[in-house]
């Protein structure tokens, strides 16, 4: 992969073109060591992530979050219960919907991959020098910017 930098005024197609594959190798990067340590899936990694603010989600708002169909998600959180990272009930206002909570066990696991992640993203930070570190801290706000209303 090239590391030049884009000279002069910035063309939104040459600078997508060059940002796309740099955050699909990091969100790569992150999945493949995810999954080395943890033996979690990203879609389980997801869900507990949307879960992690302690408000239960119903079984089809994970599954519009995630992108897929409500019996893929149903077959997600199964085997994410019988983890014991969350459990499943019947939703109070709508029999007709589960709500998923995460547990204690889940919120352990969720810890154990943010730390993970986080690791691995410091160790590949010290091998740069301090004007690259300073360069990725001044792109944090655009990169905040630029997921702007982008479920997390």
């Amino acid at each position: 992969m090239k590391s030049s930098t884009l000279a002069g005024p910035v063309d939104l197609g040459t600078l997508a073109e060059a940002l796309r594959p740099r955050l699909a190798r990091l969100s790569l990067l992150l999945r493949r060591e995810q999954n080395s340590v943890l033996s979690l899936s990203l879609a389980q990694s997801t869900v507990l992530g949307q879960l992690l603010d302690g408000r239960p989600r119903r079984m089809g708002e994970l599954a519009t979050m995630e992108g897929v169909r409500l019996p893929t998600m149903t077959e997600i959180v199964a085997r994410m219960e019988a983890q014991g990272w969350v459990t499943r009930e019947m939703a109070a206002d709508d029999r007709r919907c589960v709500d998923v909570r995460l547990t204690d066990a889940g919120r352990r696991l969720a810890d154990q991959v943010i730390a993970t992640r986080t690791t691995l993203i410091r160790e590949r930070l010290e091998h740069l020098s301090e004007d690259e570190k300073a360069s990725l801290a001044a792109a944090l706000p655009a990169l905040d910017r630029l997921l702007q209303g982008f479920a997390p």
